[in-house]
């Protein structure tokens, strides 16, 4: 019995010495990413490994930028169930992401970090319409919107609407793909809630993407 106590004190006091033994950060941190040319609407997949005590990735868009730390903020990245990191960048242009990885010795006095930065370029070629939908009637009487059935192979939207109700003088509300693309109706820029139109005819909206590319849309107002 003595001889068992000894050998657990022994072990209790080699165990105590050596977590008092101060140990360097270890970080072999490295990411990469699946692409750095994507389409707006798209996933850049962040392919992590080796290891690292705390990672931090900065977007590059406005808000998460790591030149701006700490106006700025970045999003912590959790590795634990994963070691893919996937962003969706929604806005063209070009996007220094950011991963700041950081280590620190068990006595916390050291620190160890990487920082590992990729350039991205999104295009954002989306002309296409998210909803649409068509607000009648007025302040005495009420307003309704008639949500629009979006067809996205042929390019067309068909608001259904009771029978007989005036649409000679409506306003509408389009929501698109892309936030920035532009809106125009016979080359007047459309706005929403504002813009009134009569649909008892068809209208052609023309969407244009931020790079430029264009698409018509045909919205067609059917009784029922």
């Amino acid at each position: 019995m003595k001889m068992y106590l000894k050998l657990l004190a022994l072990l209790v006091i080699v165990g105590l010495v050596t977590s008092c033994t101060k140990e360097p950060p270890e970080n072999t941190f490295g990411v990469s990413p699946s692409a750095t040319d994507v389409l707006a609407g798209s996933a850049v997949d962040y392919s992590i490994s080796g290891t690292a005590d705390f990672i931090t990735f900065y977007s590059g868009i406005e808000g998460s930028r790591w030149e701006m730390y700490p106006e700025e903020k970045g999003v912590t990245v959790d590795i634990s169930n994963s070691n893919v990191f996937s962003k969706v960048y929604n806005k063209q242009g070009e996007f220094t992401s950011t991963f700041v990885a950081s280590s620190y010795g068990n006595w916390a006095e050291d620190e160890e970090t990487v920082i590992k930065e990729f350039q991205i370029t999104v295009t954002d070629k989306r002309t296409g319409i998210a909803s649409f939908s068509i607000i009648t009637g007025s302040i005495l009487s009420g307003y309704k919107e008639w949500q629009g059935t979006i067809n996205t192979d042929n390019n067309t939207v068909v608001v259904e609407v009771s029978a007989g109700t005036n649409v000679t003088n409506a306003i509408a509300q389009v929501l698109t793909d892309s936030e920035d693309a532009v809106v125009k109706v016979k080359g007047a820029v459309f706005e929403n809630k504002k813009t009134k139109l009569d649909y008892s005819s068809p209208q052609t909206f023309k969407i244009t993407a931020p790079d430029g590319s264009t698409a018509n849309w045909t919205v067609t107002v059917v009784e029922v």
